[in-house]
C-alpha cells in the first residue's frame, strides 16, 4: 500500500501485533514499518537482482524532513547497486583514528594469549616519538608520501640514542610498528563484503625507495677480555649499589636485561644455589633454572641483609614496589671512563663469547642462555638438566673474575669485585 507520508497520517497509524508496512506515493522504496512496540522508518530496492531493506531509524527521533533526505542518500546508493549498511560500514571504518587501530590490535592480540608488557611498552613508545601527530588521524589517511616523508626525518635525526647521520634503527622499529597496524586495521576493519576502507599498506612503499630500511644489522659489541679490567674498575665507581650488582648479574648469568631485572627474592633459592626465571619474564616464553656461580651467591646473600621488604625484587628501583629499569646513565659512565664501548645486552654476548672461548658445549651454552634447540634433530635428544649447567657456569665466572682482577692469579674468592659496605 502507498499513500503520502505525512506527520499527521504518521502519528494517527496504530501499532499492531502482527507487522505490516506503508511506503510513501512520492518516494519511490520510502516507508515505515509498524509493530506492537514501535514504528520504523525503512527504505527498500533492488541490489543487483536482490530485493534488500534498510533500516533508517525509529519514528520520533528524526523529523519527517530529515528521514525523507536520509532515504533519498540510500536509495541513491542502492540504485547503483551499494549495500548501505555496507557503505555505513565502510565510513566508520575510514573514521578510525590510529590510537583506536592500537587499541583495537591490542584486544584483538589477547585472543592470541596477549602481547608481552615490553612489546606493548616498545609499540606505545613508538607511536608517541614517531607519530604523536598521528594518533587523533584516521589510520586510512595515512599515506605514501607521508609514510616515506616521515621515515627520512626520523633516519636522518640526530639525537642521544642516535649515532651521527641518523636514526635508521629507530625509524624501522618505528615503521615496523605502523606497518603492523595498518595491516591489522585493514583486516579489522573490511566491510561483510570484503573490501576495506584501508588502502594498501602504505609502509610497503618504503621498499620500493629504501631498499633494506627494515634490515638493520644487529650490534655486535662485546667486553674483550683484556678489556674486563678497565671495564669493572670504572663500574666499580659507579655509586648506586644496585646498579652494579644488577650489571654483573646480567654478565654472570648471561640473562636478558629484562629478564634479570624481573628476579624477586621467591625466585632465589639459596639454599640449592639455584634462580628460576618465571616465563612470564623472558622473551622466549619458556621457564627455566639456572645454577649461581659462587660469586653471584655470595652476591645474592649480601643483598638478602639489605634487601627492602616491601619490594620483592632482588634489583629494586630506588623507590617504590617495581623493579631497576635500564642503567643508561651508567652504562655511559662506565663508558666514558673505560673507553670500553658495550651495552646491557653486550654482557649477554660476553657470556656467550666466554662459553665458546672455553670451549663449552653448545648444547650447554643454548641452556644456560635459554636458547632454543628444537631446530636440531639431535638436540631435539637431548635433555639437559640444570646440574648439568653448574661446572659450565662457575667456568664461565672463573674465567670472567680472573680477566677482571689478573693480580689475583686465577683465585677466586667471595670477595673479588665486591663493594665495601
Amino acid at each position: 500500500m502507498t499513500i503520502k507520508l505525512t506527520k499527521s497520517y504518521l502519528d494517527d497509524l496504530p501499532l499492531a501485533e502482527e507487522t505490516y508496512f506503508r511506503f510513501d506515493s512520492e518516494l519511490t522504496g520510502f516507508g515505515i514499518r509498524v509493530g506492537k512496540l514501535r514504528k520504523t522508518f525503512v527504505v527498500q530496492a533492488q541490489i543487483n537482482g536482490e530485493k534488500r531493506r534498510d533500516k533508517i531509524g525509529h519514528y520520533g527521533v528524526m523529523t519527517l524532513e530529515e528521514v525523507r533526505k536520509e532515504a533519498k542518500r540510500r536509495l541513491g546508493l542502492m540504485v547503483t547497486g551499494v549495500d548501505p549498511d555496507a557503505h555505513k560500514k565502510k565510513t566508520v571504518a575510514s573514521e578510525v583514528t590510529l590510537a583506536e587501530v592500537w587499541e583495537a590490535y591490542k584486544q584483538s592480540r589477547l585472543a592470541d594469549g596477549g602481547l608481552r608488557p615490553k612489546t606493548i611498552s616498545l609499540y606505545q613508545s613508538a607511536l608517541n616519538r614517531s607519530f604523536p601527530d598521528w594518533l587523533d588521524k584516521p589510520a586510512s589517511s595515512i599515506t605514501k608520501s607521508m609514510v616515506v616523508e616521515r621515515y627520512r626525518q626520523i633516519a636522518m635525526s640526530e639525537g642521544p640514542r642516535s649515532k651521527a647521520g641518523g636514526a635508521r634503527a629507530q625509524a624501522a622499529q618505528s615503521m615496523g610498528t605502523l606497518r603492523a597496524l595498518l595491516s591489522f586495521g585493514a583486516i579489522e576493519y573490511e566491510s561483510d563484503d570484503g573490501t576495506s576502507a584501508f588502502p594498501p599498506n602504505p609502509v610497503l612503499h618504503l621498499s620500493r625507495l629504501h631498499r633494506g630500511w627494515g634490515k638493520i644489522a644487529p650490534r655486535r659489541d662485546v667486553i674483550a677480555p683484556d678489556d674486563l679490567k678497565a671495564w669493572s674498575d670504572a663500574l666499580m665507581d659507579v655509586p648506586n649499589d644496585t646498579t652494579r650488582d644488577y650489571i654483573l648479574f646480567c654478565l654472570f648469568m648471561g640473562l636478558r636485561r629484562s629478564a634479570a631485572a624481573a628476579v624477586k627474592w621467591d625466585n632465589v633459592n639459596m639454599k640449592s644455589k639455584t634462580v628460576s626465571i618465571p616465563i612470564a619474564d623472558d622473551k622466549t616464553k619458556k621457564a627455566f633454572v639456572l645454577p649461581l656461580p659462587v660469586f653471584i651467591h655470595d652476591m645474592l646473600k649480601r643483598r638478602s641483609k639489605i634487601r627492602r621488604l616491601e619490594n620483592p625484587y632482588v634489583f629494586p628501583a630506588l623507590t617504590g614496589t617495581d623493579h631497576i629499569k635500564e642503567p643508561k646513565r651508567a652504562v655511559e659512565k662506565v663508558i666514558a671512563k673505560s673507553g670500553v664501548h658495550w651495552s646491557m645486552h653486550a654482557l649477554r654476548r660476553t657470556f656467550a663469547t666466554t662459553a665458546e672461548r672455553l670451549e663449552i658445549s653448545v648444547y650447554k651454552t643454548k641452556a644456560l642462555m635459554n636458547h632454543s634447540i628444537s631446530r636440531d634433530v639431535t638436540g631435539n635428544y637431548i635433555q639437559i638438566q640444570t646440574d648439568q649447567l653448574r661446572e659450565p657456569i662457575q667456568k664461565i665466572a672463573d674465567f670472567l673474575l680472573s680477566k677482571m682482577k689478573p693480580e689475583t692469579d686465577q683465585v677466586v674468592t667471595s670477595e673479588l669485585l665486591a663493594v665495601s659496605q
